[in-house]
C-alpha cells in the first residue's frame, strides 16, 4: 500500500506457474515454500490471479479450462472459500477480511486435452499465478527497501 510515508509491503505474496492437466488438481499454497505459518487475521483481501494462455481462445474455438478454488483450513480440515471457473483465459478471486488460517488456492484442470505448452507434458497447460494478501493499515516506521517488495520480474 502506498502512503504519504511511502510504500508498505503486502503482508504476503507470491507468484509462479504450473502444468495442469485434465481431472488433475495441482495446490498451491498462499505460504511461501517452507513456511506453513496462517495469514494473521488482520489483512483486509486476499487476491489470487491465474492466467493461461491458448491459441485456440483467439481462434475462437474450445479452448482450455481451468478451475481455481481458494480453500482454508480450519481446524485441519480444508474447506472452500471462493472459487471461480475460468471461462476464458484466467481466473480471478478476491475473498475480504480473511481469516487467520491456512490458506491454499487449488488449480484444476477442467478441458486441457490437445494443449501443448513449453515446459509442460502432452495435454497439460501451463498456468501462471499471483496472490497478494495486504492490509490497508500502514505500520508506523516501517522502511522503505524497494529492492526487496518492488520485485524486477
Amino acid at each position: 500500500m502506498y502512503s504519504a510515508g511511502g510504500w508498505d509491503p503486502p503482508a504476503r505474496y507470491r507468484t509462479g506457474q504450473v502444468c495442469v492437466a485434465q481431472g488433475m488438481d495441482v495446490f498451491v499454497p498462499v505460504q511461501a515454500p517452507g513456511i506453513n505459518i496462517p495469514l494473521w487475521g488482520e489483512e483486509d483481501y486476499l487476491r489470487v490471479v491465474a492466467w493461461w494462455y491458448d491459441r485456440n481462445f483467439e481462434n475462437g474455438v474450445p479452448h482450455a479450462l481451468i478451475g481455481m478454488t481458494l480453500q482454508e483450513e480450519v481446524a485441519g480440515i480444508w474447506g472452500d472459500a471462493a472459487e471461480d471457473i475460468g471461462t476464458d483465459n484466467r481466473a480471478r478471486i478476491m475473498i475480504s477480511q480473511p481469516g487467520p488460517y491456512r490458506y491454499r488456492v487449488k488449480l484444476t484442470g477442467i478441458a486441457t486435452l490437445g494443449a501443448n505448452e513449453l515446459g509442460c507434458a502432452a495435454n497439460e497447460m501451463l498456468v501462471y499465478y499471483a496472490l497478494v494478501a495486504e492490509d490497508n493499515g500502514r505500520q508506523a516506521g516501517t522502511p522503505v527497501d524497494v529492492v526487496t517488495y518492488v520485485r524486477p520480474e
